[in-house]
């Protein structure tokens, strides 16, 4: 099944988040970072980096996505604090789990011939 986003920005997070915090306490780091959560796609890590929560407004409300590796971590930059900018391929690497920043340049990320 494929879910169509409409966003025009997808935000990864970089720095852990207690994943404890559900939508609106996801909405309150969106706000502090003054950005709108209604515009983007925004992702959060935990602290052990196997597990991945997105949030996003769809249509009527928000959706919040959770992905959890079953084997390994997430390969998450460290560049600096706040968040950077992924293109939709950089997103399609990290939800496959692979290093999106050395697979970036691969292109598209695609399981259809698999299915």
């Amino acid at each position: 099944m494929q879910l169509p986003l409409y966003v025009k920005k997808i935000w990864l997070f970089q720095k852990p988040v207690d994943f404890r915090k559900g939508v609106q306490g996801l909405i309150t780091l969106i706000r502090n970072e003054q950005k709108n959560p209604t515009e983007g796609f925004y992702i959060f890590y935990n602290k052990s980096r196997d597990k991945l929560k997105g949030l996003c407004w769809h249509k009527s409300g928000f959706l919040l996505i959770w992905k959890e590796l079953e084997k390994g971590r997430f390969t998450l930059s460290e560049k600096k604090d706040g968040h950077i900018c992924l293109s939709e391929e950089e997103f399609h690497w990290l939800m496959a789990g692979f290093s999106w920043e050395k697979m970036s340049h691969w292109g598209l990320c695609s399981f259809q011939k698999f299915s």
